[in-house]
């Protein structure tokens, strides 16, 4: 009976964690819930050398870069978190937001907008 009840939890908390962690691997592309102007794409064929990569849209512009509305980050996701680095950056440095993920949604701070910088945006998956 204990080896039971400790599968029933094991269980319990490994369907947890798929809720809250992220649905690996990132793939396909991500619309802003609320005003659908910024979308993220994963692309896998972006990746190589043990390095990720996506794409973001932006139709009001990325806050730092004058005319930039696309470019593409290198990322690396660890316990809810994501570390990104904008490759026109001159500085390979990688800066880290909050990140969450479910089957069908992204929740991540704000970190191509200064005006929005602690705010989590949610992305919906496009189907």
């Amino acid at each position: 009976m204990k080896y039971l009840l400790l599968g029933v939890a094991i269980l319990l908390l490994s369907c947890e964690n798929d809720k809250l962690g992220p649905v690996e691997p990132l793939e396909g592309k991500w619309v802003e819930a609320s005003n659908r102007a910024d979308t993220l794409v994963f692309d896998p064929e972006l990746n190589g050398n043990n390095s990720t990569y996506f794409t973001l849209k932006s139709k009001n512009g990325i806050s730092g870069y004058n005319n930039l509305y696309s470019t593409i980050y290198e990322y690396h996701l660890e316990n809810g978190k994501i570390s990104l680095y904008n490759l026109v950056s001159s500085c390979y440095c990688f800066t880290d937001y909050s990140f969450t993920q479910t089957a069908d949604k992204i929740f991540v701070e704000n970190f191509y907008d200064s005006n929005s910088k602690g705010v989590i945006e949610v992305f919906e998956k496009i189907k």
